[in-house]
């Protein structure tokens, strides 16, 4: 076995004697390892409680600057929504004034019909957010709808037809109350319709909007790590919006 001696003086009461000790390898090498860990361990230990807490300090960090970003991007969508029906209110209000329209509700005239109609028309022009504008007579059965074609059956029910789909809406329903708003989501195998039904002023006629689905998903689809995010009504139905299954 390999040895590693030193030579040392040790003398007894102070008198000098040379003599040799001895270390085998095997030895040696334990010491030196203890020496290794006796200081290693203490300074991983101390590394990873650094990293620890600098991983845990940066998770924070990161979770409250997401948060922010989706809490600020959801605020800017609601304020685009809420001004997109502010715009429609104005709409309906300017309609309410409308001489081309209070003429077509006294005089039922294609003429008068073929202006409410261009009227319609130049609104809708303006708004991406619509589809169609439609006004119904409910003392006088008149009915027009500019963008999309509708009639009545027999039993008040209304057919909007659209994307090569007929789909049902049941527009009486929601005219039990005139100073109640409505948004309504309607379906026909893969098609859809979300409608506007504003506050009436009086129980002789109502309008209402059918809004464009591309527009308003195009302002549902938000650009941060948002994996859902839908539009509700009143009743706190998913009228439509982002991946709406994942909130069922």
């Amino acid at each position: 076995m390999d040895k590693y001696c030193t030579l040392t003086k040790k003398g007894l009461f102070g008198a000098e004697k040379k003599g040799v000790h001895c270390m085998n390898k095997r030895t040696r090498n334990t010491t030196l390892i203890k020496y290794f860990f006796s200081y290693f361990i203490p300074i991983v230990l101390l590394l990873s409680g650094f990293l620890l807490i600098s991983k845990f300090q940066f998770e924070k960090k990161y979770s409250e600057s997401l948060r922010i970003s989706v809490m600020d991007e959801i605020t800017a969508i609601s304020d685009t929504l809420d001004n997109e029906i502010f715009n429609l209110h104005q709409i309906q209000y300017y309609l309410a004034i409308d001489k081309t329209l209070f003429q077509y509700r006294q005089t039922d005239s294609p003429y008068n019909r073929f202006l409410v109609e261009e009227r319609f028309s130049e609104y809708i022009a303006t708004n991406n957010f619509l589809s169609a504008i439609c006004y119904v007579g409910l003392t006088n059965n008149q009915l027009i709808c500019s963008g999309l074609p509708i009639f009545e059956t027999d039993t008040n029910l209304f057919k909007i037809y659209y994307n090569e789909e007929w789909i049902d809406f049941p527009l009486i329903s929601y005219l039990v109350n005139p100073m109640e708003s409505h948004l309504v989501h309607l379906e026909a195998k893969d098609q859809e319709l979300v409608i506007y039904i504003p506050k009436r002023g009086n129980d002789e006629y109502c309008i209402f909007y059918i809004l464009s689905t591309n527009e308003l998903h195009r302002i549902l689809t938000p650009s941060s790590n948002i994996i859902s995010l839908c539009l509700l009504n009143s009743e706190d139905t998913i009228i439509t919006g982002l991946a709406p299954d994942i909130l069922y």
